[in-house]
């Protein structure tokens, strides 16, 4: 029985380190789409994110820019797939963020301790004393809000998927008439020249 519960217990931690592992991944996609029609393309993609309850952070006809809740990452390239005449190119890319995560949050507990110490300290300090733990303070707010900030970004990234697609507009026809650089061979009329020449 014991073995059991052990053997269950090393499953559990398995399971929830890997899981922790999958959460910590930010994904990014860049793409190339030929398409027939630019702008359909990129309501299309809009339409697709928001849908998704993402967002775009920039579009032109040119280009789109998607933020996305990650787990609809998988769904992108079918979707691209369906609305483009021809996928040219899709880069996935995952990130693990998870040593990063650790490394910022251990940052900010091991400063907000020292910071407690130095508040603590502040009130039996002398003046000069006062000025430098001032100093440090201040220094060390600084820090434990840039790294705070930096949290918060990994973490949304972790959240939102982003992909830059780029849209390549496929021409359906040829133009009418292409000029010449002889403006001799602009003048002529082909059906004329064949009948000249007995064609």
């Amino acid at each position: 029985m014991t073995k059991k519960l052990i053997l269950s217990f090393v499953i559990i931690l398995f399971l929830v380190s890997a899981l922790s592992a999958q959460s910590a991944l930010s994904h990014r996609v860049r793409a190339s789409v030929l398409v027939a029609d630019p702008e359909s393309a990129v309501s299309e993609l809009i339409a697709w994110a928001e849908k998704t309850q993402g967002y775009y952070l920039y579009s032109s006809s040119e280009i789109v820019v998607l933020r996305f809740p990650s787990e609809y990452t998988a769904e992108l390239r079918p979707f691209l797939l369906d609305i483009s005449e021809y996928l040219v190119e899709y880069i996935p890319e995952a990130y693990d963020q998870g040593d990063e995560i650790v490394n910022l949050e251990s940052g900010i507990r091991s400063r907000e301790e020292i910071l407690q110490r130095n508040l603590d300290y502040l009130d039996k300090a002398d003046v000069m004393g006062t000025l430098a733990i001032e100093r440090e303070v201040m220094q060390l707010l600084s820090e434990i809000e840039s790294m705070k900030g930096r949290l918060k970004k990994i973490r949304q990234d972790i959240r939102y998927g982003y992909a830059e697609i780029y849209l390549s507009f496929q021409q359906q026809s040829l133009p009418s008439s292409i000029p010449s650089s002889f403006s001799w061979i602009n003048t002529l009329d082909f059906y004329d020249f064949m009948r000249e020449t007995g064609q």
